[in-house]
């Protein structure tokens, strides 16, 4: 009977314990996606340095894909775990954006939001854990 207690107890505690984790897996993840985003800014700063334009990029991963990125001076980001990545041409800046994929969120918690970042460095976007 002791040991049913200590079992029952644990049960407990585990059950109110897991769900508090979740949010900070997300933010990990998210820290992943901000990162990505950042070095896409810096890829296409350095790229509107030599070429006087932003360059677009899709999410794909067909060999025209990676060799946008590529001209980025990265690797192609695509398919990412947990968020997918685009960049738009806004003429005269451009929008990078970190979509978050519904795979690596069965439940829907946090999908399909987005966050972004353009040109300046400014972030937006509606995930609830992005930078303000």
């Amino acid at each position: 009977i002791e040991l049913l207690l200590v079992v029952t107890i644990l049960g407990i505690l585990t059950a109110i314990a897991i769900p508090k984790l979740f949010p900070q897996t997300e933010k990990a993840r998210v820290a992943e996606a901000i990162a990505i985003l950042q070095s896409i800014r810096q890829g296409e700063v350095a790229y509107f340095l030599e070429k006087e334009s932003y360059l677009p990029c899709t999410s794909g991963t067909t060999a025209a894909d990676n060799s946008c990125w590529q001209n980025l001076g990265m690797e192609n980001p695509n398919p990412g775990r947990y968020f997918d990545y685009s960049i738009a041409d806004d003429n005269p800046g451009f929008t990078a954006t970190a979509d978050r994929n519904s795979i690596s969120d069965p439940g829907g918690t946090y999908g399909p939001t987005v966050i972004t970042i353009d040109e300046d460095g400014n972030y937006g976007g509606d995930h609830p854990f992005r930078p303000s």
